[in-house]
């Protein structure tokens, strides 16, 4: 059962746009930039910037590695249920000021990732398509206890944060 974190906003100044901030921190494993260039809806009203992940995950097939606290553990598992029950950890609530004014953004923290294209092979039977040369995991996501949020309609620089306690 997941437990419930507080949110914590503060709103900073940065001399520079959050992509040009990015790229001081771009070559830390696990760092993601997710940009939006400002659309007319609200889904494409913010960016996000994180780096520095307190947890990570990554598959190969059925094998996982779970670095957490400068340890690694391996297992093997369903990666989307290994996902799942880590996501489960994690039940972000919204800070109530940034509710009710509607400017809380869709993502407050939590994990950023991807699914390759191999998964495939977990959800119905294909033959596998080739060679694994890049040795790039089938899965990644990485854990992030805090966040830069760009919002563009209202030209403001978030910072988002929670303490990630074990459960």
């Amino acid at each position: 059962m997941a437990r419930e974190m507080t949110v914590y906003a503060r709103e900073v100044e940065l001399p520079f746009p959050l992509e040009a901030a990015f790229r001081n921190v771009a070559g830390i494993p696990g760092a993601s930039l997710l940009l939006s260039r400002g659309g007319a809806s609200d889904t494409a009203r913010y960016s996000f910037a994180c780096a520095e992940p307190f947890m990570t995950i990554a598959s190969h097939n059925r094998n996982i590695t779970i670095a957490e606290d400068g340890a690694e553990r391996d297992l093997k598992a369903d990666p989307f249920a290994a996902l799942d029950s880590l996501l489960q950890r994690w039940c972000a609530v919204r800070p109530k000021e940034m509710a009710v004014r509607g400017e809380a953004p869709p993502f407050l923290c939590g994990a950023t990732g991807y699914f390759g294209y191999d998964l495939r092979t977990l959800i119905e039977q294909v033959p596998s398509s080739g060679e694994d040369d890049v040795d790039t995991p089938d899965m990644y996501f990485a854990f992030h206890d805090a966040v830069l949020v760009e919002d563009i309609h209202a030209k403001k620089l978030l910072i988002l944060g929670v303490d990630p306690v074990k459960n």
